[in-house]
């Protein structure tokens, strides 16, 4: 019984991973390029960057709401 909710759940987790590590991808590429157009920002403004990175990292792909401008 374990072994198919396991089967349904991997495509699942596998389409998540995809899509969080390709934001993640995205975000840090074009913080890079923001520091490299600016390289002598503000630290305060460079950790702010890469702490979105983080939060990122951190939250899942897309966020479910209830509601929304498409409902």
């Amino acid at each position: 019984m374990e072994s198919q909710s396991l089967v349904t759940f991997i495509p699942v987790w596998e389409s998540w991973a995809w899509g969080a590590s390709i934001q993640v991808g995205i975000l840090a590429v074009a913080i890079l390029a923001i520091e490299w157009v600016i390289p002598r920002s503000w630290p305060r403004i460079r950790y702010a960057l890469w702490a979105l990175v983080l939060i990122k990292a951190l939250l899942p792909p897309t966020l479910g709401m209830p509601f929304g401008v498409g409902e």
